[in-house]
């Protein structure tokens, strides 16, 4: 009867793996030191020959490797002994953009007098016709005072 129940117990503590490395430096493979490994089952610091030991869920078997200057690394286990190479943060956080401020458009005006509207040949004194005149206006029609500008 003992049997049947200390089973499921040791079912239940098989369900994590112990995994040791070693995290290097991708280019110099140098070891890092103090290097963040994360899992689901907990996190652990690598030492000074970046050496580490963690243990993961058999369920989702991944690695989190964090240190600053170095990109933040994440793998899937698949071997119980693993070699790490990080790799340098060279991308700067943030990106500056300079340029010229431009200044703000003013809307054009043409100030035209009444002397002006009867001096425009077929005006007589019809403000639309002498505004029909000027460059990018045109009237819509021979009978209102619309105007496309």
């Amino acid at each position: 009867m003992w049997g049947m129940f200390t089973w499921p117990l040791l079912a239940m503590t098989q369900d994590s793996i112990r995994v040791t490395g070693i995290v290097m430096d991708g280019v110099t493979l140098a070891p890092i030191a103090q290097v963040s490994v994360v899992s689901q089952e907990e996190t652990v610091v690598t030492d000074q020959a970046g050496r580490f030991s963690v243990l993961i869920g058999e369920r989702e078997p991944r690695l989190r490797f964090q240190v600053d200057g170095y990109l933040v690394t994440t793998l899937l286990v698949e071997n119980l002994e693993l070699e790490v190479q990080l790799f340098r943060n060279t991308f700067t956080e943030t990106v500056e953009v300079v340029g010229e401020a431009l200044e703000p458009e003013q809307a054009s005006s043409n100030v035209i007098t009444s002397e002006e509207v009867f001096e425009v040949a077929g005006s007589i004194d019809n403000i639309f016709r002498a505004l029909d005149t000027l460059p990018g206006v045109a009237s819509t029609d021979d009978f209102s005072s619309r105007l496309a500008v």
